[in-house]
């Protein structure tokens, strides 16, 4: 009988070169071809791809998730003939689950390092004296989030600050009077590109930092304690650049945020600094 036959497909699916005489694999079935989108069209030709369980193996991990659904598989009934049939059908099923096991775990590691992820993190850093920015030099203190999608593509961020300047004796900055002119300011980034590299960063002295990412996008939120800050465009105009960067030991260290446009004439256009404190899956207990 023709391999076509053998499979239950018509005489014509292959061409007249490629059928074959009856050999010692004919009735066994071993291999054939696997769909792994169920999609696929010829996937219903198969007939070996029935909900039925290996031997009486089951895939199901920690969670109670039954493996082969989790990634669109259904599961292999190999028809062997026996007596040898019951060990090849045992080592078909290991390597049945071993490869999903392989393939659950490729998509892992891709997975943990492009997110979804939370951090969060402290600013810390001053402005310098620039005669075109009343007030300044500033002292910036704060906290920030970022929340990297699914994937890595586009996040969210948020910074919270306070900012105060120094007081004066005889016309001359005095670091004794410091937190005068106090305020707030919230910033935030909703939604932005995610870049995988640090092309445009801020650098850092040694040691250097060696790999990251960042984020460029129009700031959706300025505020001044509270209401639209009185130096920003409505709706915002100025572009915010967010760097995460960090070393061999900590992934992600450091965080940076450089404005551009009329946000310059209050933050100036040095980049502000912070640390990154924490760095934990999304859907994990915080």
């Amino acid at each position: 009988m023709a391999l076509s036959e053998k499979i239950g497909l018509s005489q014509g699916f292959y061409p007249s070169w490629m059928t074959r005489r009856k050999t010692a694999f004919d009735g066994k079935l071993l291999f054939c071809m696997l769909p792994f989108d169920r999609a696929v069209p010829d996937a219903p030709l198969c007939r070996q791809f029935k909900r039925v369980l290996c031997d009486g193996t089951l895939a199901i991990d920690s969670r109670g998730v039954d493996l082969f659904e989790s990634v669109g598989f259904q599961r292999v009934e190999a028809r062997l003939s026996k007596p040898e049939g019951s060990m090849r059908s045992k080592s078909l099923c290991a390597f049945c689950v071993s490869s999903v096991l392989a393939l659950l775990s490729a998509t892992g590691a891709v997975s943990q390092e492009r997110g979804p992820f939370h951090f969060t993190g402290v600013l810390n850093d001053y402005s310098p004296a620039n005669p075109l920015i009343v007030g300044s030099p500033y002292e910036m203190h704060g906290q920030w989030a970022l929340d990297l999608h699914e994937w890595g593509r586009s996040a969210d961020f948020i910074a919270d600050m306070t900012m105060s300047d120094y007081g004066t004796t005889n016309d001359v900055l005095d670091a004794t009077k410091g937190g005068q002119n106090a305020h707030t300011h919230h910033i935030r980034l909703t939604n932005v590109k995610v870049t995988w590299d640090m092309i445009g960063c801020p650098a850092y002295p040694k040691p250097l930092v060696t790999g990251g990412f960042q984020l460029n996008g129009t700031v959706s939120l300025i505020t001044g304690n509270g209401s639209n800050a009185p130096f920003e465009t409505t709706p915002p105009s100025s572009t915010l650049q967010v760097c995460m960067t960090g070393g061999k030991e900590v992934p992600y260290s450091n965080m940076t945020m450089v404005f551009v446009g009329p946000a310059t004439n209050h933050f100036g256009t040095q980049p502000i600094h912070g640390v990154v404190r924490k760095q934990e899956a999304i859907g994990e207990p915080r």
